[in-house]
């Protein structure tokens, strides 16, 4: 599902006091995807994109962002290919909904002056294969930080439990093992192993 995290033309799905910290967020994040119109200063106008970034909540997601005039439409997804789906639907609706612009010779000329979705006018085959490739790297490098975070703390509480095990044997004393084992329905030379890693890294501590 979409999030909204700034319009000026629906409701918004985070609470509205953060408003501004998802929006600054979104927009400062790294551009994968665009679609934009030009204006007779070659000034951009309307545009469409697609960033990568974290939100202020540290969650690493895809914001696709309308911009025209005073009108925004930003919105995020947990994952690319949703964001990237949303993106070009809405450079499709939005040329399909546009008053047609003529030169002054009167041919209708194309809404958007840069696109790289297929089906817009000004496409150029493959235009959006950049964009898809560095999405799908950020994926991998967001998952390989996730996958060490996990790791790392899957350690601390694997630790956690070993010392544990030994500072309430230790302090039963003769019979803590047997009692333990019951307690959390384990062999008692399994308890006993876990405990003796768990003196280990407190006799580490202590030496260093």
């Amino acid at each position: 599902m979409l999030r909204v995290v700034r319009s000026t033309i629906q409701g918004l799905d985070i609470d509205a006091a953060l408003e501004d910290d998802f929006a600054d967020a979104a927009q400062a994040g790294k551009l994968l995807r665009e679609t934009y119109s030009e204006d007779k200063c070659g000034q951009k106008g309307l545009s469409i994109e697609v960033r990568a970034y974290t939100d202020p909540e540290g969650q690493n997601r895809f914001a696709v962002l309308w911009t025209d005039d005073s009108e925004v439409d930003w919105r995020d997804a947990g994952s690319y290919p949703e964001a990237r789906t949303a993106y070009e639907e809405m450079a499709r609706e939005t040329q399909t909904g546009a008053d047609p612009d003529v030169d002054e010779d009167g041919n209708e000329k194309p809404l958007f002056a840069a696109t790289d979705v297929p089906g817009v006018d000004g496409y150029e085959d493959g235009a959006e294969k950049a964009g898809d490739a560095e999405a799908l790297m950020l994926v991998a490098e967001w998952a390989t930080v996730e996958a060490e975070e996990a790791q790392r703390t899957a350690t601390e509480k694997a630790q956690a439990r070993q010392i544990a095990y030994a500072v309430a044997i230790d302090e039963f004393g003769r019979g803590g093992n047997a009692v333990l084992a019951r307690r959390v329905g384990k062999s008692e030379p399994t308890v006993k192993d876990i405990a003796d890693r768990g003196r280990a890294i407190l006799k580490d501590r202590i030496e260093n």
